[in-house]
């Protein structure tokens, strides 16, 4: 599939969303419909197929996306759909998504623990650390079994680590920084 193809329509949905005021709205839709159609793999194949007619296409669009989704995401689905381009959907997406959040001056990173964190916890740790920095970061949330306890945060190139290991870390350089100072 071509790139101009993702330009075009990312440019076309980004403006749309921009003359909306709706620009995170956008993105929420088009994390949703990314994640639903990882999700179910089968859709790409409904999208992009010759033998299945458009109107049903369209239906089963409808009835998946519907209720959930901004109208001319929605559309854009059905464009796809028609013209059998499924393979520029999460292309053309992520294009968007990495516009709004750089329109939005917002920061996407990671934090990793050890066991599952709830949302709350997450967005409490994003709302710290983007009082902390400055800057406006939203976190999604892996689990690392690597760490014993605590959370390690990783955006762009800052990492910040709050476990075990690094505080052991800091200890062991504590105390030979003192043993140090005492000889």
């Amino acid at each position: 599939m071509s790139n101009e193809h993702v330009v075009g329509y990312f440019l076309a949905l980004f403006e749309l969303s921009k003359e909306e005021k709706k620009l995170l709205i956008y993105k929420e839709d088009s994390l949703k419909i990314i994640e639903s159609i990882q999700e179910n793999t089968d859709y790409l194949g409904i999208i992009n197929s010759r033998t299945i007619k458009n109107d049903l296409k369209i239906n089963l669009i409808d009835k998946a996306f519907k209720k959930y989704i901004n109208i001319n995401l929605l559309n854009f689905l059905k464009i796809i759909a028609e013209r059998r381009k499924g393979k520029i959907i999460i292309p053309t997406l992520l294009k968007l998504i990495k516009k709004i959040n750089k329109t939005k001056k917002i920061i996407e990173g990671k934090v990793y623990s050890a066991s599952k964190l709830t949302n709350i916890e997450v967005k409490s740790i994003q709302n710290k650390v983007s009082k902390e920095y400055g800057i406006n970061v939203i976190l999604t949330h892996e689990i690392d079994k690597s760490l014993f306890a605590g959370f390690k945060i990783v955006i762009g190139s800052l990492i910040i680590e709050d476990s075990v290991h690094t505080r052991l870390k800091q200890l062991k350089n504590e105390l030979i920084n003192k043993i140090k100072g005492e000889n």
